[in-house]
């Protein structure tokens, strides 16, 4: 994906303004302003984190062996 700047990646988060008024338009946009530095504007800044952390907890029970799940030629990215 093309590296957009932190303008032209709020701008497409904002409805049109057909969709609502001007308010509530630049209500959003405050918003966005204010927590730009946490907002991902790019899959580059998309990062792993070792603040969360994920466990399944299964107690005693066995895996599960399945079998591959291949996705279909005409799904697959291009």
């Amino acid at each position: 994906m093309a590296h957009h700047t932190a303008q032209e990646a709020m701008e497409k988060m904002l409805p049109c303004e057909q969709e609502s008024s001007g308010k509530h338009r630049s209500a959003l946009a405050a918003i966005l302003r204010k927590f730009a530095d946490v907002l991902s504007t790019s899959d580059e800044d998309l990062r792993r984190t070792s603040v969360v952390r994920h466990a399944i907890h299964t107690g005693n029970a066995k895996p599960v062996r399945c079998s591959r799940r291949c996705i279909p030629y005409h799904q697959r990215a291009q």
